[in-house]
């Protein structure tokens, strides 16, 4: 019943279980996915540094601890559809505290991070031009002087006035 979607594997870091909300997420049913890496599943990149995400399971059982997967992560699932989620990984032990798996819980955040890239556009752009507003253009002009300090760079600025633009 959690809305979550959530994966355990084994000792290896192959699939032994996924939730409803997994099998829709990453698009693959729970009989298609066990005994397979996560890797064969569905993809993970690390949009901060467009790369593959680490596979937070193996981390978990590799330090022993819980392990979350830091920054914006993009999840490509099994038909190549994408996704924005957040994921964390804890080892599962049995009775001896030896770990004999891991637990790993996606959380599809795609709605948050769309509206917080909307609002980000729209504190920076003009919403009849779609251009930079006045702030925006002041902070990317102070960059690039600065730049042209710095690299002895060159830039150009074209500049138009127009009366009544909105008419």
């Amino acid at each position: 019943s959690i809305g979550d979607a959530v994966i355990t594997t084994d000792e290896h870091g192959r699939i032994t279980y996924l939730n409803p909300i997994a099998e829709r997420l990453i698009g693959i049913s729970n009989e298609e996915a066990c005994d397979q890496s996560l890797e064969e599943c569905c993809q993970m990149i690390d949009e901060d540094h467009d790369r593959p995400a680490p596979n937070a399971a193996l981390r978990a059982l590799e330090h022993g601890e819980v392990y979350e997967l830091k920054g914006s992560t993009q999840l490509i699932e099994h038909r190549g559809n994408s996704r924005s989620i957040t994921a964390s990984a804890a080892p599962i032990r049995d009775s001896k505290g030896t770990a004999i798996g891991a637990v790993m819980v996606l959380r599809d955040v795609s709605e948050s991070r769309e509206m917080a890239r909307r609002l980000s556009w729209q504190a920076s752009h003009d919403a009849l031009t779609g251009l930079y507003n006045r702030q925006e253009m002041e902070k990317h002009l102070e960059q690039l002087l600065e730049e042209a300090q710095r690299d002895a760079a060159k830039h150009v600025l074209l500049y138009l006035d127009l009366d009544q633009f909105k008419l």
